[in-house]
């Protein structure tokens, strides 16, 4: 019997698209720059010259996940425009009916959603950093300047290894310009920025010192945990995706530990299926004590899975990951809790003993393999119906009320009215009695 729960499902949203504008939109008087399909290009020209990089938030005055990221927003324009130079960050109200351009544009097909432009707007990188004022102040400075340096003796390197640490480093050949290798690396570089310091060496003899031939990619780390690693990368060079997984997979340790800090930014970034561990404690100090507890529970079968999972706990859960708990129906009191999630696919483990709720590092092991073994949900899918746009479906889909909500089974295709109450948890759990 599976212990894996997919938590996207078939269910039929038969909604009403009327929406109240309310005080969700940015004003002047917010340091928080506002662009329209009018001065957008313009703005964004200004603001990205040279190395400059602009954040920017395409938002809905209406969304609940945009009001909540509002005042944390504001906060972090003020501060960034203290910065000597001052630096902006801007918003787009892509509800507007004349902004909806841009939305298309940039394919936002969601709110709030973020991005960071650079050398005029030309270039476009998904913003998945923290969503709370310290970590976007912390993200947008990073993001300023060149994204890769050149060095030319082995010093230099080291000087930028050391514990904590993450480091990138291309080994190529001149003329630099006709690699192609070079070019991916430079591309994986843009989107890393401010996760991994991205060196770029056409010096034999350093190369030789490392032990390193060209073209190559190297990443470098020290975590107190797991020592001194050294990977690297000989295939697929011209491949800026495939660069880009690697650097960023083997630039983290085996077990990241998220909270407020960059690395639910390298997280997101990563196409490997995530499983996280979210805790919780009485205090900053329990909550730290338990992440290090389970870590190092999870450093123990990780190895294991390299390649294959990337291992994380976090106890961030009353900032960004409240809205992963959301998504997944678990409560505080239900914690601590186990998820796997692989792009829109999400999973979340049942304990079905008490010594299954121990989470001891076999917990850890047995969830990742019956993820990798296929032994979930695979065939339920999330669907949403617009009543007031198109014609009402008739018989047993037809609603009654907005919003109405339906399950319909696999095979027979037997029709459920869900009647229960209006929370993620109690959906969730009625969609695991229909499914099995």
């Amino acid at each position: 019997m599976t212990r894996l729960v997919r938590l996207s499902f078939l269910i039929l949203c038969l909604l009403s698209s009327h929406v109240t504008a309310d005080e969700g939109a940015y004003s002047s008087i917010d340091d928080v720059l506002i662009l329209t399909s009018e001065n957008f290009d313009r703005e964004v020209a200004k603001h990205t010259e040279g190395d400059k990089a602009l954040l920017v938030e395409f938002y809905a005055p209406w969304c609940g996940h945009c009001k909540a990221l509002k005042p944390k927003y504001i906060e972090a324009a003020k501060k960034l425009m203290q910065n000597n130079p001052p630096i902006r960050i801007a918003a787009v109200n892509a509800d507007e009916e004349s902004n909806k351009n841009l939305a298309s544009r940039f394919g936002v097909s969601g709110f709030p959603t973020l991005k960071v432009l650079k050398d005029g707007g030309s270039t476009v990188l998904d913003y998945d950093g923290p969503r709370e004022t310290d970590g976007i102040v912390k993200h947008v400075l990073a993001s300023q300047g060149p994204t890769w340096t050149e060095v030319t003796e082995k010093e230099e390197v080291e000087r930028q290894r050391g514990a904590g640490k993450r480091v990138a480093l291309f080994v190529g050949k001149e003329p630099r310009e006709a690699s192609k290798a070079f070019a991916a690396f430079k591309e994986a570089a843009a989107k890393l920025k401010g996760d991994v310091t991205m060196l770029a060496c056409f010096n034999e003899q350093v190369a030789k010192e490392f032990g390193l031939t060209a073209p190559s990619v190297s990443v470098f780390t020290e975590y107190k945990a797991e020592g001194a690693r050294h990977e690297k990368l000989e295939e697929k060079l011209n491949d800026a995706q495939h660069v880009q997984n690697f650097i960023n997979d083997m630039a983290r340790p085996l077990v990241s530990l998220v909270g407020n800090s960059d690395e639910h930014g390298m997280l997101m970034k990563t196409d490997l299926p995530i499983m996280k561990m979210f805790v919780n404690g009485k205090d900053s100090s329990d909550r730290q004590n338990r992440k290090n507890m389970f870590r190092n529970r999870i450093s123990k079968v990780a190895m294991d899975y390299k390649n294959k999972i990337t291992f994380a706990v976090s106890d961030d859960v009353e900032g960004g990951a409240s809205y992963e708990l959301e998504e997944y129906g678990i409560s505080s009191s239900d914690l601590p809790a186990i998820v796997i999630r692989k792009g829109n696919l999400k999973y979340k483990f049942d304990p079905k003993n008490e010594e299954e709720k121990k989470f001891k590092a076999s917990t850890f092991k047995a969830f990742a393999d019956d993820y990798l073994a296929g032994n979930k949900y695979g065939n339920i899918v999330i669907a949403k119906f617009d009543a007031t746009a198109n014609d009402s479906p008739h018989g047993e889909l037809q609603a009654q009320g907005y919003p109405t909500i339906k399950f319909i089974a696999a095979g027979d295709n037997k029709i459920s009215d869900y009647t229960g109450e209006r929370d993620a948890k109690s959906i969730v759990d009625w969609v695991k009695r229909e499914a099995k």
